[in-house]
């Protein structure tokens, strides 16, 4: 299977560089989401696409939350 690549930063789905998704794809690595059926593409900040278990400083101000209140 050929893999398709961003037409922003030229990342790759053969190396997870590509979130495949129905009809939008979300590139890992420079936040683009683009819809090859119509051509759209837009950009989402990084928070909104990271996990917070991927990302420590988010982690570290939860549990810091955390201690605070329990």
């Amino acid at each position: 299977m050929e893999g398709i690549e961003c037409p922003n930063c030229g990342a790759s789905s053969n190396n997870y560089g590509v979130f495949l998704g129905h009809s939008t794809n979300r590139c890992l690595r420079c936040g683009l989401d683009y819809n090859f059926r119509t051509g759209e593409k837009s950009f989402r900040s990084f928070d909104d696409r990271k996990p917070i278990w991927r990302d420590p400083e988010r982690l570290d101000k939860l549990a810091k939350l955390l201690k605070e209140n329990l």
